[in-house]
């Protein structure tokens, strides 16, 4: 159930940090400049990934990885503001100001940026409030996955398989998951 719920939060979350490039067009802004850096555009981790099918497997690995470091950092932040400030919901209250000030810095323009990294940071920190350490690990991989790949849909580009892996193993991870969750149970009720 967990890994479910984070990856619907993980979608959430990207489709909100996808505003950073679709709302300059329709306020009439110019789009925001690629950020170089672990999570801004096309990056190191991005080119990797088109070096090869192994390269591109050792990325997810590395992904697994951060993703559940990050989450081990935020769960550790919340027990260290919960042991300082005494109060489990001004812990909470903290940790949301940390976290939105540290993603701030990935922001290139402050009017769009702001309301954006605050709504991601607060789907991040509910999850991680709510649902606990597995649902806030998979609720990072998506927008990590999409932003340290060079996603398409095109199948005529020459990296299109190295970018349906990255979405394949995020599809599989959701349907196994789906599958545990129903405890040997069929998906649609036996009909009588």
């Amino acid at each position: 159930r967990d890994l479910l719920v984070g990856g619907a939060f993980g979608i959430g979350a990207v489709l909100v940090l996808r505003l950073n490039h679709l709302l300059p067009g329709v306020l009439g802004r110019l789009p925001p400049e690629p950020i170089s850096g672990p999570m801004g555009g096309y990056t190191e981790g991005a080119v990797t990934s088109l070096n090869g099918v192994s390269s591109a497997i050792g990325m997810i690995a590395h992904l697994y990885q951060l993703t559940t470091t990050n989450a081990l950092a935020g769960i550790v932040l919340l027990v260290l503001l919960r042991l300082i400030l005494r109060r489990a919901w001004l812990a909470v209250a903290a940790a949301y100001l940390i976290l939105t000030l540290v993603s701030l810095t990935l922001v290139a323009d402050p009017v769009i940026g702001v309301p954006v990294a605050a709504i991601g940071t607060g789907i991040y920190v509910f999850v991680l409030v709510r649902f606990g350490l597995l649902a806030s690990s998979m609720a990072l991989l998506p927008s990590l996955l999409e932003a340290l790949s060079i996603p398409t849909l095109d199948f005529s580009n020459w990296y299109a398989g190295r970018s349906m892996l990255f979405v394949l193993v995020f599809a599989s991870i959701i349907v196994y998951a789906f599958w545990i969750s129903l405890g040997g149970k069929r998906a649609h009720g036996v009909r009588s």
